[in-house]
């Protein structure tokens, strides 16, 4: 009897809960996946745009002293799971290390020379070059879903900060553009050494990039850069808190699952962070956005969902597999308890 009971109940519950259940093991699994480790890494990246707004600095005080502070704690790291130091390996290493110190710079003279809003959107718009490149240098299939949320993300970042783009400079802009095609090249060497080599691999490239970035700033500071806009020591809180909260962890969690997320896919899913950019100013700052920021806000989300529809449904596909069994199951205990 207790048979026949508990498995009409499971039967039952199987039945009554099945969508709910789907939905939510879909998402939870998602968000459990290297894809949802690349949400917290944007997450995380987001909090940089507050921090160096509270900063009164120079943006080359700025990069190198988060650059130094990042690459204490990504040695810190290798030193805790005993790997070791070493210089980057091939050209495609290399090449990842110049991408990213050259991102890092063009975006500070982009943000010198042409609006802020300017400077995150030829940023972002990097992941059309990795649409394009990815079929070819990763093997990588670009689906249709992914035109479409890069299409979707693409948008939102115009509306998030269209009101302040400014076509007059051109010199700006151009460095935005490189700034971009800088990025894009970074997202492919790093998707291809993750799925080559390991993670150890990456961390190792993103430390001798920020010690590469530390050394250049040092050079800069010292030459043009006047002694009153360094103030180091009345900010050390706030530097700390930018070198380990939105660049040194972010940085070492995409280095750990890079390797197993699609290069669309991952920039698509990065792209939390200019949504939190715009979101911490109106907790923290009161600088509310426009409607058609919030426009922007909804836009992004909606192609963050889109890229990952694909795994969705994957999930949801086995779900459905495995609820099959178990109703199964059910049905077999309820059929021999009678």
């Amino acid at each position: 009897m207790d048979i026949c009971t508990n498995g009409l109940f499971k039967s039952f519950w199987i039945r009554s809960e099945k969508s709910m259940r789907l939905s939510t093991k879909s998402i939870a699994a998602v968000f459990a996946s290297p894809v949802g480790i690349l949400f917290l890494a944007g997450f995380l990246w987001s909090f940089s745009g507050i921090l160096i707004k509270l900063l009164n600095c120079n943006a080359f005080v700025i990069a190198g002293a988060r650059g130094g502070i990042a690459a204490i704690v990504q040695f810190a790291y290798l030193w805790s799971i005993d790997a070791k130091v070493q210089l980057p390996r091939g050209p495609i290493q290399w090449l990842g290390v110049a991408a990213f110190v050259s991102n890092i710079f063009l975006l500070v003279f982009a943000f010198q020379l042409t609006s802020a809003a300017n400077a995150v959107f030829l940023h972002y718009s990097g992941v059309i070059l990795v649409a394009f490149a990815a079929p070819r240098l990763l093997k990588e299939n670009t689906t249709k879903y992914d035109c479409l949320a890069i299409c979707l993300a693409l948008a939102g970042i115009y509306l998030l900060v269209g009101t302040q783009l400014d076509s007059k400079t051109q010199t700006g802009n151009i460095l935005g553009v490189f700034c971009g095609i800088t990025f894009a090249v970074m997202q492919l060497c790093w998707r291809y050494v993750g799925k080559t080599r390991n993670h150890i691999d990456l961390i190792n490239v993103c430390l001798i990039s920020d010690v590469i970035t530390f050394l250049v700033s040092i050079i800069a500071v010292s030459f043009f850069v006047p002694s009153g806009n360094i103030n180091l020591s009345r900010n050390w809180q706030l530097f700390i808190a930018l070198g380990i909260i939105p660049w040194a962890l972010p940085n070492i969690l995409e280095c750990c699952v890079i390797g197993k997320v699609q290069a669309v896919k991952a920039m698509i899913a990065t792209m939390l962070d200019p949504l939190f950019t715009a979101i911490w100013p109106m907790l923290i700052l009161s600088e509310f956005p426009t409607v058609w920021g919030y426009s922007g806000c909804t836009l992004i989300l909606a192609a963050i969902v889109v890229s990952q529809y694909t795994e969705l449904k994957a999930q949801k596909t086995l779900a459905d597999i495995s609820s099959r069994r178990e109703e199964t199951f059910a049905k077999v205990a309820v059929k021999r308890a009678n």
